[in-house]
């Protein structure tokens, strides 16, 4: 029993008023009948003249309401418990959970004592027991709740609960109110939990197993648990106090509030909270040790589980027990306004961040205060301390992070001396914290400087070459220039176990000497590292100096270990490997920062490789010896050079920058994804294939970026699949893309997939010369789907009458020409143009925005102000500058034409603000940033004065240009403005274009009829006036009903293009004429003879076709002079001007049978 608070407390009389209902009840029969007399009344238990102490007892209660003494309860009734006679009163009633008496509510009034409720079980659901009596109250009986829980008002006095039981689902609200303390002993009735919602004062949790799932805790209330009692998975919001028991962890689901968390445990107990972290969330509150000396800690994820959320902290933390993360996926962050503190103690003794295994997905980001608690410590040169341990942490430090030293009178900041080294003088010496290790130091700097000092011993293991003794874990700086080509002859390396000879084993030997790190400073002249290989996982290497740095040892790395991979800062001048390792492990990261280059010439050691993670500048890759990378990931703005094959071919490339290729050099890879761009940096005459094996997961890939040629005359090609494979991927494409090698398909089962907002660019030059798409094999379960635009630059064509070009090669494509198909040419450029005022209101050939704006609001002032227009050349009208369009909005112009140049002008005058840095707006054209932090008061020198910004850009490839505005994140006026916009085609649009009937897309330009017909993928060209061709052999033969090049006019079964071909007679059935086929048995050679009209060359495209079974067909196309195209060797006689003879020999592979045929476009 707990200590009764009497000490002369005088509790007020009386309780609540309490309203009167009815109560109905159901009987089994499906009566519905009255219960007792209706109308509820309230009861009070006088203790009666009898001793037995029982609820049923008359004599027991004395009703407020009624005149006489003994009127027992009925169903629905309020019990108030009151006076000291009876105290301990035992529930006889049928009040459990489906029973026949319903109670109302338990009050103990401001006249009760010391009361012990027993007996039966009590049905509380949705209902309250109150105490006003200003003594701590007992119910041992067992108190049931439903649906809605039950309350408990501990008004005057605390309550104690034994047994609770949930008998409607689990979570179900259990209501703590008043400000003296509910205690509840427990046990849970069943399985079911209850969630408290702890409104006011303190409930103790005494029961040790489960009792809640989730539990909320206003402010100023406490939750006091002495054993585990809330569920793993459940939820606290926590704006009061969670108060733990000692050497107790409590399990729970997720955190979140803004409230304490706290223990009350004795010195040298622990108390943890374990998170387990099922979800994003953020602690706003504070984490502190107990007042009784207790320690608390933390933990964050739970062993074995593979969720990757984050847990952030943002309050004032001062716990000083660890920060332990559980599984290898979880992700903890301290945030800018948080702080943790350590407490320092004898050399190695502190609390720290850790983990029990090694993080690979998971990470912690360090983005606030580190406090330093050193008031009781005495600290030693060479003293250090691991806050953060970096040896199973992923971690990073953003560039809010500090740390601030606390002695016990003051708080002093520590000065950042180098990027990611701490000091902090104490009088007598030095702490130093690394970032690169975590770890605190006194006495000494972990920064060692090389000054060569040692000339001429070049070896780092003399000290003469430092400015101080370098010591293990040390950022070593290389600076000046003196002995700048070294060598490393320190234990640095990892030696692998030789188990060549099974007699002698000779197992690892790992690194004695590590480093924190390597930098060049600002004054460093060029150096050469060379000597033993350094393990370097986690580390970074540093160029601070604008010259090249070249590093000839080296860098290995474990993937096992942390992140298993390193980073490379080219922050100023470039940074040149010359060998690479990755054990245990590949795709690990090779993370290339900084805006320098860094170049890798390998060698790579290992079979494992990298995955790049290419975030700023340019990372060039020439090791021509293998494989450098599997993944590969290139941010905007950056840029990833290869010169060799250095992507595994199941690598995935994640392209938000550039790609860009070596010349007459194949990229073989998985597969691309992203927005960026691919391109090369080959001389002309050379190609740069990207081949995409199209090889993924999700059953397609899709690039959304621009494959192009390069700027120095390289061309860039496209295979898609790899010769062999059987897999069925698909490769889409939706960009703007203008590369003019072919797209060749290398296996059968391959797709491929030009999308309605992509572009593919074709540039025709001889007759039959010019990029396509085509295939190696022919495509039998694959597709060739194109959706999307075709644009043709003819400008370099030979313009002669009856040639041709293969866009697509239908001979042994399986193609198919969406509904968003459509060919344009590329010197066509459309006449639209626009003007529109963003504002409200129309002022000359400015209209009213509309019909293209979506999002934000229109402005006009009351009283119009006047504009300054002096500074800019053609301005619009005044009206458009004296109103705006405000907040952020996209602007979309379609109908333009694909590709296309424009010039968008942007108007802009800023009419509200009196200064400059109000209004910064970033304004982006099809996606690119055009205007950064965009000034329009500053651009125009003042108030009320116009700015015009000018830019050409290209419009889509689905002819749109789209203009986006938003804030500038710097913005102290949220809402960005434009006044107008024109856009105008460069050179003022004009030239003609293709139109398409029946799936044939004509073009009359001048005297030239340009014709693409989708069923045989052929470009051709015809000149009025000019002699042979098609249609001067179809002149031959007037009279002809049906002369496309594709119908039949005497219906013999062969097409007029074919009778043209074999210089045939398209008005009589001429079988003669049909190719003949021989098989050599003896030679197993298969002929194949037929003619050729010498004018059918130049406009029509023929293949020849062989097959052993009449399923499988391999296709060739005919060359114009003898030779051997594939497996077909041709034999061609020039009769003059008669037709040619032409003669076909193939090996049939010893088949049995053999068949051939001709096709002609």
């Amino acid at each position: 029993m707990k200590p009764l608070p009497r000490g002369g407390f005088c509790p007020a009389s009386g309780f609540p008023s309490i309203g009167t209902r009815v109560a109905w009840l159901l009987t089994l029969g499906g009566t519905l009948i009255f219960s007792a007399t209706g109308d509820a009344a309230t009861k009070t238990w006088d203790g009666g003249t009898e001793n037995d102490g029982l609820w049923s007892t008359a004599e027991n209660w004395d009703p407020s309401l009624l005149a006489t003494d003994g009127v027992a309860p009925v169903s629905g009734d309020d019990l108030v418990f009151s006076g000291e006679v009876n105290l301990d009163a035992e529930n006889d009633l049928d009040t459990a959970s489906g029973g026949s008496f319903l109670v109302n509510s338990i009050t103990f009034d401001g006249l009760a004592d010391v009361f012990t409720l027993t007996g039966n079980p009590l049905y509380l659901n949705g209902k309250t027991i109150t105490n006003s009596s200003g003594y701590e109250q007992y119910v041992e009986t067992e108190v049931q709740g439903g649906g809605s829980g039950f309350t408990v008002d501990c008004d005057s006095g605390d309550v104690t609960l034994g047994t609770i039981t949930l008998v409607a689902g689990y979570n179900k609200a259990l209501n703590k109110n008043g400000p003296d303390t509910l205690y509840i002993d427990g046990p849970l009735g069943n399985a079911d939990t209850f969630q408290p919602n702890i409104n006011e004062g303190t409930l103790v949790a005494g029961w040790n197993g489960n009792l809640f799932f989730h539990a909320n805790i206003a402010s100023g209330a406490v939750l006091q648990t002495e054993f585990n009692t809330i569920h793993n998975g459940g939820r606290v919001t926590l704006n009061g106090t969670l108060d733990l028991p000692g050497d107790t962890v409590e399990d729970i689901g997720n955190l979140t509030g803004g409230g304490y968390v706290t223990n009350h445990g004795a010195s040298g107990q622990l108390s943890t909270l374990r998170i387990r972290n099922s979800e994003n969330r953020t602690f706003s509150g504070i984490f502190e040790d107990g007042p009784s000396g207790g320690t608390t800690a933390l933990e964050v994820g739970i062993a074995g589980r593979t969720e990757s959320f984050t847990f952030t902290l943002s309050g004032d933390n001062t716990y000083t027990g660890d920060t332990t993360m559980q599984q290898a996926s979880t992700k903890f962050a301290l945030n800018s306004a948080g702080e943790m503190t350590f407490l320092i103690g004898a050399s190695g003794v502190n609390n720290k961040i850790t983990s029990i295994v090694s993080q690979s997905a998971g990470s912690v980001s360090l983005d606030g205060t580190f406090v330093i608690d050193i008031s009781g410590v005495s600290a030693a040169g060479g003293d250090n301390w691991t806050l953060v341990d970096a040896a199973v942490l992923n971690e990073s430090y953003g560039s809010n992070f500090n740390l601030i030293a606390d002695d016990g009178l003051s708080f002093t900041a520590f000065t950042e001396s180098t990027p990611g080294v701490w000091e902090y003088d104490d009088g007598s010496d030095v702490y130093v914290f690394n970032e690169a290790t975590g770890q605190l130091a006194y006495g000494r700097s972990p920064v060692t400087t090389w000054d060569g000092g040692g000339n001429p011993d070049p070896n780092w293991s003399n000290n003469d070459n430092w400015d101080q003794l370098l010591m293990d874990g040390d950022l070593a700086i290389f600076d000046g220039n003196i002995q700048t080509t070294n060598v490393n002859d320190l234990d640095t390396n990892y030696v692998p176990a030789d188990e060549t000879d099974p007699q002698n084993v000779i197992p690892a030997d790992p690194a004695s000497f590590t480093f924190a790190g390597i930098e060049f400073a600002p004054t460093a002249d060029p150096f050469t590292l060379q000597g033993n290989a350094i393990d370097f996982v986690g580390k970074t290497i540093t160029n601070n100096s604008p010259n090249t740095q070249t590093l000839e040892l080296e860098i290995q790395c474990d993937a096992a270990i942390g992140s298993g991979g390193f980073t490379v800062d080219a922050a100023d001048g470039e940074v040149v490997l010359n060998g690479l390792s990755l054990r245990n492990g590949f795709s690990k990261p090779l993370a290339k920062n900084g805006p320098g280059v860094l170049t890798l010439h390998g060698p790579m050691a290992s079979a494992d490789t990298w995955l790049g993670d290419v975030n700023e500048g340019t990372l060039v890759a020439d090791w021509a010896g293998g494989n450098m990378f599997f993944h590969c990931e290139v941010s905007a703005g950056a840029t990833f050079r290869t010169d060799a094959n250095v992507i595994h071919n199941g690598g995935r490339v994640t392209l938000g920058g550039t790609l860009d290729l070596g010349g007459d050099v194949m990229l073989d890879v998985g597969a691309v994804f992203g927005s960026g761009h691919v391109t090369n940096h080959g001389t002309t005459g050379t190609t740069s294939t990207l081949r995409i094996r199209s090889q993924t997961n999700s059953g397609y890939q899709e690039f959304s970026g621009n494959i192009d040629d390069g700027t120095s005359g390289g061309v860039t090609a496209l295979d898609i699949g790899l010769p062999g494979n059987t897999t069925a991927g698909l490769v889409k494409l939706s960009g703007a893309n203008t590369y003019t090698g072919n797209t060749t398909f290398q296996q059968e089962a391959a797709s491929f997939e030009l999308t309605n907002t992509a572009s593919l660019s074709f540039v025709p030059g001889a007759n039959g010369v010019c990029n396509q798409i085509t295939a190696a094999v022919p495509q039998t379960t694959g597709t060739t789907t194109l959706n999307g635009n075709f644009i043709l630059d003819l400008g370099g064509a030979d313009i002669t009458h009856g040639n041709s070009w293969i866009l697509v090669d239908a001979a042994n494509l399986n193609e198919n020409f969406g509904g968003g198909f459509q060919v344009n040419n590329a010197a066509y450029v459309p006449p639209t143009s626009f003007a529109v005022n963003s504002g409200p209101g129309t002022y000359g050939s400015f209209g009213e925005d509309d019909t293209y704006v979506s999002g934000g609001g229109e402005y006009a002032p009351g009283s119009p102000p006047a504009i300054d227009t002096s500074g800019v050349a053609n301005p619009a009208p005044d009206g458009v500058y004296q109103t705006e369009h405000y907040g952020a909005s996209t602007y979309t112009f379609t109908g333009l034409g694909p590709g296309a140049s424009y010039t968008v002008r942007l108007h802009f005058a800023e009419i509200y603000h009196s200064s400059a840095g109000q209004r910064l707006a970033d304004v982006t054209i099809n996606g690119v940033l055009t205007l950064d932090a965009y000034d329009a008061f500053a651009a125009a020198g003042g108030k009320n004065k116009a700015a015009i910004e000018e830019v050409v850009v290209n419009a889509d490839p689905s002819g749109n240009i789209v203009i986006g505005l938003a804030a500038d994140v710097a913005s102290v006026d949220g809402n960005p403005k434009i006044s107008g916009i024109e856009i105008i085609p460069v050179g003022g649009g004009g030239g003609s274009n293709f139109s398409e009937v029946s799936d044939v897309w004509t073009m009359v330009d001048g005297e030239n009829t340009w014709t693409f017909d989708e069923s045989t993928g052929v470009l051709s060209l015809s000149v009025a006036g000019a002699a042979g061709g098609y249609s001067d052999w179809l002149a031959g033969y007037p009279g002809m009903t049906l002369t496309g090049r594709n119908e039949d006019n005497e219906n013999d079964g062969r097409d007029n293009v074919l009778e043209y071909y074999l210089a045939g007679n398209p008005t009589v059935s001429d079988p003669a004429l049909d190719p003949q086929g021989s098989y050599d048995a003896l030679t197993s050679t298969f002929t194949f003879t037929f003619t050729r009209n010498d004018d059918a060359t130049a406009d029509t495209a023929a293949w020849f076709g062989y097959s052993s079974n009449l399923a499988d067909w391999t296709k060739v196309m005919i060359p114009e002079f003898s030779g051997t195209v594939g497996a077909v060797t041709f034999t061609i006689q020039d009769n003059g001007t008669d037709p040619d003879d032409i003669e076909a020999e193939v090996s049939t592979g010893g088949a049995p049978a053999f068949f051939g045929t001709l096709g002609v476009e």
